[in-house]
C-alpha cells in the first residue's frame, strides 16, 4: 500500500456559505466555488487524514475563462455598435425619426441615391437584418421584430448550455444543487424549487429572472421609436463647458483622439465617440491637457476660497487641507476617467442610462400626474434590472465562449493527435465562409463602382451632345457624329458642358462630399440584369453545403479506414489526411463556383444597361458608341 496518494476527495469548509466568495458566486456567478473546499488524502494506511486547501486554490483554472469573458464583456459594445451602424444603418431601410415629434421625419434628398463607400452596399448580413427586402415595405414592423429577436436571443448560448446539461449532465447538476453550490443559470436543471435561493435569489432564482428579463427587456426596447436616438441623447454635446474630466464634450474627444465624432448621427455617432474616447487615453498630449486642466481648476478653487492671499502665509495655512483634498480628488477622478473612457462597457451603460432618462422626461410631459408618479418609480427599477440582467447574461455567454477557447487550446496540448484535425477543420471552414461572404459583398461593390463610372461617361456624352449639336464643326458634320467617329470630346468644348448641368433635368451622377453616387433604382436595374441577388445567395448556400458534404464524407471514410489498420500512428495519418483534404477541397469548390469576368466587356455591358435604363425611364437617346 502506498503511503501517499495523488487522488483526493473534497471536504467542504464550514465558513464557506457565509463568505464573500460564496456571495460572489451566488449573485455575480464568479467561478470561485472550489475555493471553499479542501483536498483531503489518506496517509499511513488510512490511519491519518491530510487536508490541504492550497491544492484546490492552485486548481482554480476556472477563473481563466471568467477573465476571458470579462474582457469580451468590457469591449463588446464597440462590436455591437459597429454592427449597428455598418449593417442596420447602411441598409437605409428605416428613415431617421426625430424625438421631438412622434410623426416628424427629417427628409433627406439623397435617400434615392446610393453612394460609393468603403464597404459594399449589399452583403449577406444586410440582407438578413432587412428581412430580405421586407424592411422596405414595412420598416417599423421589421424594426420591432429585430428588437424582439435581439432581446430573446441574447441568452442563446445560455439556453444551449441549459439544454446540454439537461440532456447530458442532469444528475451532476442535481448533485451540485443538493450540495448548495451555485452554478449560474444552469442551476435550474437541478430543480426549479431547489434553485430559487441558490442563484439570483433576489429575483426569484434563475428561471424567474430570465422570464422577468424577457418581459422588461421587450418593454424597454419596443416602446421607443428609435433606439439610436436614445443612445445619442446620452452623449455629451458637441461643444460645451465642463468642470470635470468625466463630462468632456465631443470636440475635446475629437481633438485628442484624432477621430471624427461630431456631425454624424445614429449608431455611428455613438460608436465613434466610444472609439475616440479609447484612442484619446493613449494620446500623450491628452495627459498634458489633464494636468493643465487640473492646475487651472485648482487656481480657480484657491481664488474663490482665499482671494488675494496667493504667495502669503495665509495661503500655506488655510489652503494646505485644500491641497490634500484636491490631490485625492484628482487621483479619484483620473481613475474614474480611465474606467469611464477606457472601458466601453462603462461608457455604454452610463450613456444609455442618461439617454433613457432624457427620453423618459420628454415622455412625461404628455402623461397625467398619477401616471408620471407611477412611471417615475417603475422606470428606474425596470431599467436597472434590465441592465443588471443584461450584464449577467452577457458575462455568462462570454464565459461559455471562454470555456470553449480554453478547453480547445487545452485539447491541442494534451490530446494533439485527436483534436488537431477537428480544430483545423473548424478554423478552415470559418475562414472559407468568411471569404465567400467577402467575395459576395465585393462583387456588388465592384458592380456599383462600374455603374458609377458608366453613369459618369453617359452624363458627359449626353451633356456634350446637347451642347455640340448646336454648332457644326469645320468639316460640316455635327459634333455628335464627330464624337462617334473620333471617340473623344474636343477640349475647347468640354469645359462648357458644366454650364448645362444646372439646366439639365436628368442627374445621372450625384456627389456628396466629393463621393459619387447613382440612383438606387438604376443600381437595382443593373443588378437584376447582371447578377441577381437571389441567385448569388443561392450559390453561397450551395457552395457551403457542397463543401460540408464532401469534406465530412472524406474524413469519415478515411477515419474508418484508419481504424481498421489500428496502428500506433493512425492518429497522425488521420491528421495529415485531414489537413490535405480540408485545404484542397475548399479551393476546388471555390474555383468551380468562381465567376471570371472580362473587365472591358463587363464595363461595356454595364454602360449599355445604364443607357437602357435612362431610355426606358425618360426616353433619352444616347449614342451607344460614345464614351
Amino acid at each position: 500500500m502506498y503511503d501517499y496518494s495523488y487522488w483526493c476527495y473534497l471536504s467542504r469548509s464550514s465558513y464557506f456559505n457565509n463568505s464573500l466568495y460564496y456571495g460572489l458566486k451566488r449573485y455575480l456567478n464568479v467561478p470561485l466555488q472550489l475555493l471553499g473546499y479542501k483536498c483531503c488524502r489518506d496517509s499511513g494506511g488510512k490511519k491519518r487524514l491530510i487536508c490541504d486547501h492550497k491544492n484546490v486554490i492552485e486548481n482554480s483554472y476556472q477563473l481563466i475563462p471568467f477573465y476571458i469573458g470579462l474582457v469580451f464583456l468590457v469591449y463588446f459594445p464597440l462590436a455591437l455598435l459597429k454592427f449597428g451602424h455598418e449593417v442596420l444603418e447602411s441598409s437605409n431601410d428605416i428613415k431617421h425619426l426625430s424625438l421631438q415629434s412622434e410623426y416628424s421625419i427629417i427628409p433627406n434628398q439623397d435617400d434615392d441615391y446610393i453612394f460609393m463607400r468603403t464597404r459594399g452596399p449589399i452583403s449577406v448580413f444586410k440582407m438578413i437584418v432587412s428581412a430580405f427586402g421586407l424592411a422596405d415595405q414595412h420598416p417599423v414592423i421589421v424594426s420591432r421584430i429585430r428588437r424582439v429577436i435581439f432581446v430573446t436571443l441574447a441568452p442563446f448560448l445560455v439556453y444551449i448550455f441549459i439544454l446540454l446539461y439537461y440532456k447530458k449532465g442532469r444528475y451532476l447538476i442535481k448533485e451540485i444543487v443538493n450540495h448548495r453550490i451555485p452554478h449560474g443559470f444552469v442551476s435550474v436543471v437541478g430543480g426549479f424549487t431547489e434553485s430559487l435561493d441558490l442563484y439570483l435569489p433576489m429575483f426569484g432564482g434563475p428561471a424567474i429572472s430570465l422570464i422577468l428579463y424577457l418581459i422588461v427587456g421587450l418593454i424597454l426596447t419596443l416602446v421607443p421609436r428609435s433606439l439610436s436616438d436614445i443612445l445619442q441623447l446620452g452623449l455629451s454635446p458637441d461643444e460645451s463647458t465642463y468642470s470635470t474630466l468625466l463630462t468632456l464634450d465631443l470636440a475635446t474627444i475629437e481633438k485628442f483622439s484624432k477621430k471624427k465624432c461630431s456631425q454624424i448621427s445614429g449608431y455611428r455617432r455613438f460608436y465613434s465617440v466610444m472609439r475616440g474616447s479609447l484612442y484619446m487615453l493613449i494620446n500623450p498630449s491628452f495627459w498634458c491637457f489633464v494636468l493643465s486642466f487640473q492646475k487651472t481648476r485648482l487656481r480657480k478653487v484657491i481664488d474663490k476660497l482665499c482671494p488675494g492671499c496667493v504667495g502669503t502665509t495665509c495661503m500655506a495655512i488655510i489652503c494646505l487641507p485644500v491641497f490634500v483634498t484636491y490631490f485625492c480628488f484628482c487621483i479619484l477622478e483620473t481613475v474614474l476617467m480611465i474606467f469611464y473612457y477606457g472601458f466601453p462597457f462603462c461608457y455604454f451603460v452610463v450613456s444609455t442610462a442618461k439617454g433613457y432618462a432624457k427620453y423618459f422626461q420628454s415622455a412625461q410631459q404628455k402623461q397625467t400626474f398619477m401616471l408620471n408618479v407611477v412611471l417615475s418609480i417603475l422606470f428606474p427599477i425596470c431599467f436597472l434590472f434590465f441592465m443588471f440582467m443584461l450584464v449577467m447574461i452577457s458575462l455568462e455567454t462570454f464565459m461559455i465562449i471562454g470555456y470553449f477557447i480554453f478547453f480547445v487550446y487545452l485539447s491541442l496540448v494534451i490530446f494533439p493527435g485527436w483534436s488537431f484535425g477537428f480544430v483545423y477543420y473548424v478554423i478552415m471552414f470559418i475562414l472559407y465562409v468568411h471569404s465567400v461572404l467577402k467575395d459576395f459583398k465585393q462583387e456588388y461593390q465592384d458592380l456599383l463602382h462600374h455603374t458609377i463610372q458608366a453613369s459618369v461617361k453617359v452624363e458627359k456624352a449626353a451633356l456634350a451632345k446637347e451642347l455640340l449639336n448646336k454648332r457644326p464643326n469645320c468639316t460640316g458634320c455635327s459634333m455628335s457624329e464627330f464624337i462617334a467617329i473620333s471617340n473623344r470630346i474636343p477640349l475647347e468644348i468640354f469645359n462648357q458642358t458644366t454650364s448645362i448641368q444646372h439646366d439639365n433635368r436628368i442627374e445621372y451622377v450625384r456627389f456628396r462630399k466629393q463621393i459619387p453616387g447613382v440612383r438606387r433604382d438604376l443600381y437595382r436595374f443593373v443588378i437584376d440584369r447582371s447578377y441577381p441577388v437571389h441567385i448569388a445567395f443561392f450559390h453561397i448556400i450551395v457552395q457551403i453545403l457542397v463543401l460540408q458534404v464532401v469534406v465530412l464524407i472524406s474524413i469519415l471514410f478515411i477515419s474508418t479506414y484508419i481504424k481498421r489498420e489500428s496502428s500506433r500512428d493512425s492518429s497522425d495519418v488521420l491528421n495529415v489526411m485531414c489537413v490535405i483534404i480540408v485545404t484542397m477541397i475548399p479551393n476546388l469548390v471555390r474555383i468551380f463556383f468562381c465567376k471570371v469576368h472580362n473587365n472591358k466587356v463587363r464595363k461595356r455591358k454595364i454602360r449599355q444597361r445604364v443607357i437602357e435604363f435612362w431610355r426606358a425611364k425618360n426616353n433619352v437617346y444616347i449614342d451607344d458608341d460614345n464614351e
